[in-house]
């Protein structure tokens, strides 16, 4: 089944044709039955009034997903969207029955800066660490052949079909695909990870000793200067943190000469409204570090199933001396020790630093298709 609805404006004769040829494709002409719960029927989501109408069970799928990451869940996507998103909404969710097993949370937009092409992308594009789908384990080969499946049948909707930042165990890396597509699969961004060993207790359990000594050293210099607190954010502090941060990320970059990544106000909304929906969901780590009152540095990061994620920080440049930035990360891995994560994620990005805390990189990768039988048509049209 097919489930439509207004995607900002009027529906072109294009997308209404796409639409009755996936209801044709996908519903049986028969009058409509109750599902079996075995069978996987697909719903197109294109409004957001639809798609948060999808967040009760959205959410409950997203937990039953043991390796799901707070990227995936509701709480940054929806935001991004709100945000951030572009072109057309077009969100494929897989049900049994009233039961939601699968959600690909996607986009279709007319990329315009070189080869002009009408792409299918994740949600997320451009601000996200980890892109993927959810599926339900059990039926998570089912739920990827649906999807090739579906998008084989609409194939003058998009042009290429682009799959970034996906990790190895994710259902899309290795999906089989329709044989008319042609496909690329190429190695993206790393993801360093620091790895918590068993029985990790203390910060020195857990990264080299030239970090450890660097801390120590970083603490008693910071002492000498006065007193070090650490102010994590709540709700009635969680604005004036979030402030904190921009300021500060903004002061680091521009003495490179660069705005940074949260210069821009939309973006900036985003992640006013992630932080409140991820605090309220317990997964926020969101910490300011003060010394004698004076905000030096900021961590910006999240916790989901036993990882932590660190997404972006800033400090003071002014306070340099000190390596604000050294302090606050310590600080979060100990708050992460404590709450008995087993690893702690530094995202994408080969920075140097990330390696002198003892991460090792994890890999993402892009996978890219376009519709072979479609390229065809277009070469014998143009001859």
């Amino acid at each position: 089944m097919i489930h439509s609805g207004d995607n900002h404006g009027a529906r072109s004769g294009e997308w209404q044709a796409a639409r009755e040829a996936g209801a044709r494709a996908l519903t049986p002409r028969d009058p409509p039955r109750a599902a079996p719960s075995d069978v996987i029927v697909l719903d197109l989501i294109t409004t957001i009034g639809e798609l948060e109408a999808l967040l009760p069970r959205w959410r409950a799928l997203w937990r039953r997903i043991d390796d799901a990451t707070p990227f995936q869940a509701p709480e940054w996507l929806i935001p991004w969207w709100r945000h951030l998103g572009r072109g057309e909404l077009c969100v494929l969710a897989l049900r049994c029955g009233e039961r939601l097993v699968g959600l690909v949370s996607s986009t279709i937009f007319h990329e315009t800066v070189g080869r002009r092409a009408r792409k299918f992308t994740l949600m997320g594009n451009g601000v996200t660490d980890y892109l993927d789908a959810l599926f339900e384990p059990r039926l998570r080969a089912d739920c990827a052949a649906q999807t090739f499946g579906y998008l084989a049948r609409l194939p003058f909707r998009w042009d290429l079909c682009e799959f970034s930042q996906l990790r190895p165990e994710s259902a899309l890396f290795d999906a089989a695909l329709p044989v008319t597509f042609n496909a690329a699969l190429v190695l993206h961004e790393p993801c360093p990870v620091l790895r918590f060993h068993p029985g990790a207790r203390a910060l020195e359990d857990v990264i080299p000793p030239h970090q450890a000594a660097n801390v120590k050293y970083y603490r008693s210099r910071a002492a000498r200067f006065g007193a070090l607190e650490y102010e994590p954010a709540t709700s009635k502090t969680l604005a004036s943190v979030l402030s904190d941060l921009f300021r500060l990320h903004g002061a680091r970059w521009s003495e490179r000469g660069c705005a940074g990544a949260l210069a821009e106000p939309a973006v900036q909304r985003f992640h006013r409204e992630v932080a409140q929906t991820m605090l309220d969901a317990g997964m926020l780590r969101l910490n300011r570090l003060l010394l004698n009152g004076r905000v030096i540095a900021v961590f910006y990061g999240f916790t989901h199933r036993r990882r932590s994620y660190f997404y972006l920080g800033g400090h003071d440049p002014a306070f340099s001396a000190l390596s604000p930035g050294t302090l606050a990360i310590a600080h979060a891995l100990e708050q992460a020790l404590e709450e008995r994560v087993e690893s702690f994620d530094f995202l994408r990005g080969r920075e140097p630093y990330k390696y002198l805390w003892g991460a090792v990189d994890t890999m993402t990768y892009r996978r890219s298709f376009a519709d072979g039988a479609k390229q065809a048509r277009k070469l014998a049209a143009a001859r």
